[in-house]
């Protein structure tokens, strides 16, 4: 007897254990077990913090009611750092893509540097019958998130009211993409780098597309932001294919591979597709580089220079540093007449024409010796006029600086000379025909200007 009461309690709490069990797991039984929920049926983004994820924190509805100007608040987290993303409402889950979303009252948001965002979406009836979601993408990568959200109001689909029919599919595909053009003169220089972005979409889906935007981006292949106009497509019909060319232009100074990436929307699910190219401004390079080569050559080549100068060098830049015959020098001289009277020596006239530069100096030296008394050596001649050329043969610079030194040196003998006679000279100095005029110098005087003389071919006639 103690037995069976023992046994009793046991079975008794065996059989409650069946009973909690069944009631459990049939949904009518548990749907009338828990009380109704007053909030939304929002799922929080369970993802990981590195995949894109987004939340509606918005208040419940009052009354499930949408009131007039109401919205989602909604939050993203774990997106990429500066990309657009589009927030749109759609019905059936979104498996169709843009055809079950409120494309009209969508909102596009920028993305923080930490990956996070916040926007306000317009509470709308999606053109597809619930159950309805939010849906996120990016408009320049393949990132896609969908939270669930209730929309009071809004028609609803559940399984089992008719045939279930596959949702369409609404997919393009991006084939031969290519970046054509290459360098021009410009671009060497650090002109912006332009090329042609070729590519084929075709649709592959089950539907026509309509309003397909295909967002562009250029810049460096490892970032990419650079902004370019998007390219709007109507209509793609199931299997058409499509050619598309778009210029593209890189910014001024773009150096290295670059990269444009592109982005096809208003499909089932975002396609991507990039292309790459390079772009040197070789010229900006080369150029600096070249510059400073030559600079460092003229450098090592003057330092060269001072080291091999020498002292002898200096003095070869007097008129001998050019050849003896250079210069033509007429000279105008008076001398004792062989011929005239023992007791009353005469002086006779002469003209000289000299084609030795030596010679002149030494002619310039004999007249101007002294005995021991200051008195002129007898019989020696006395220099009246000296004219000095250049010599049209010679390399027109060097015999004009010959010409000019060869006059100081004559000036500085007669200056230096006490000769009674060196008031007597008149020193004149001319050029070829064409070139500049020395000014003339007159012994005690000042410098009196001279117009060209031409040198005549027979101009060695007038020697004696």
């Amino acid at each position: 007897m103690t037995s069976d009461l023992r046994r009793r309690p046991r079975r008794r709490l065996l059989v409650a254990a069946l009973v909690m069990s069944v009631v459990a797991s049939h949904p009518s039984v548990a749907g009338a077990a828990s009380p109704p929920s007053t909030t939304p049926a929002t799922t929080p983004a369970t993802t990981p913090a590195t995949t894109p994820a987004i939340e509606v924190v918005s208040e419940p509805f009052p009354d499930d009611a949408v009131a007039q100007g109401a919205t989602f608040k909604v939050v993203g987290d774990g997106w990429p750092a500066g990309q657009l993303v589009q927030l749109e409402v759609c019905g059936s889950e979104a498996r169709s893509g843009t055809s079950d979303c409120a494309v009209d009252a969508a909102q596009i948001v920028s993305t923080g540097t930490d990956g996070t965002f916040q926007a306000r979406l317009a509470v709308v009836i999606p053109p597809s019958p619930c159950p309805c979601v939010i849906r996120a993408f990016s408009q320049s990568s393949t990132d896609v998130a969908t939270t669930p959200v209730e929309i009071p109001g809004a028609p609803n689909e559940h399984p089992g009211d008719g045939d279930i029919i596959a949702p369409a599919l609404r997919r393009l595909e991006v084939e031969q993409v290519e970046l054509t053009g290459s360098d021009t003169f410009a671009t060497w220089w650090g002109a912006p780098a332009k090329r042609t972005l070729e590519f084929e979409l075709v649709n592959t889906g089950t539907v026509a597309v309509n309003d397909v935007s295909i967002t562009l981006t250029a810049g460096p292949v490892d970032d990419p932001n650079g902004f370019i106009p998007p390219v709007k497509v109507d209509r793609v019909e199931v299997g058409e294919r499509r050619s598309f060319s778009v210029p593209i232009e890189f910014p001024a100074m773009s150096f290295g591979d670059q990269m444009v990436r592109g982005t096809v929307n208003g499909t089932s699910q975002p396609t991507t597709f990039s292309a790459e190219t390079t772009t040197h401004p070789w010229l900006l390079i080369i150029v600096p580089i070249v510059l400073v080569v030559q600079l460092l050559l003229l450098l090592l080549r003057n330092l060269a220079r001072r080291r091999l100068h020498t002292p002898a060098d200096d003095a070869d830049t007097g008129p001998n540093a050019v050849p003896d015959d250079a210069l033509i020098c007429v000279i105008e001289v008076a001398e004792p007449d062989p011929d005239g009277d023992p007791d009353e020596p005469g002086t006779r006239h002469r003209t000289l024409v000299l084609q030795s530069i030596q010679a002149v100096q030494q002619l310039v030296l004999d007249s101007l010796q002294v005995d021991e008394i200051g008195e002129p050596v007898p019989g020696q001649i006395v220099i009246n006029t000296i004219t000095v050329l250049a010599d049209a043969q010679a390399q027109v610079g060097a015999s004009y600086h010959a010409c000019d030194a060869l006059c100081d040196w004559i000036e500085a003998q007669f200056t230096d000379s006490e000769h009674p006679d060196t008031r007597a000279l008149t020193l004149r100095r001319h050029v070829s025909p064409g070139g500049n005029t020395s000014p003339s110098a007159a012994s005690g005087m000042g410098m009196v200007p001279l117009s060209v003389m031409v040198r005549a071919p027979h101009v060695r006639a007038f020697a004696s």
